[in-house]
């Protein structure tokens, strides 16, 4: 996922099965940076540009990892500041993969799988 300042919020994608991923509010990075820009009182406006290696709906996460690149892309973009904490917050707001992929590496997921050792 690469971000740009864009005059509103706007998302693209590239890949195989592209044609398959929403460029709308139902896209998991769009309302990663949403989420983002709320709590920070600012206005989402971004470009994000997906670039897809992981099939789609092929179960392995991949919108999930979008949404966390578009968290952490943003983040630095907009120069917010997020402590790693509330990142995580956010992307429990997602889907209980999403903290994962924010986080990586070897994990035991409880809860829902938002809470990760």
């Amino acid at each position: 996922v690469t971000v740009t300042p864009a005059d509103e919020p706007r998302v693209t994608c590239e890949g195989p099965g592209a044609d398959q991923v929403p460029l709308d509010r139902t896209n998991l990075a769009v309302r990663a940076a949403e989420l983002l820009a709320a709590r920070h009182g600012i206005a989402p406006d971004v470009h994000l540009h997906i670039a897809k290696d992981i099939p789609v709906a092929g179960g392995m996460a991949g919108g999930s990892a979008d949404a966390a690149g578009a968290l952490v892309a943003c983040d630095a973009l907009w120069g917010t500041g997020t402590s790693r904490a509330e990142l995580i917050d956010i992307c429990a707001e997602l889907g209980s993969d999403v903290p994962f992929s924010l986080v990586g590496g070897a994990a035991l997921g409880t809860g829902r799988g938002e809470k990760l050792e």
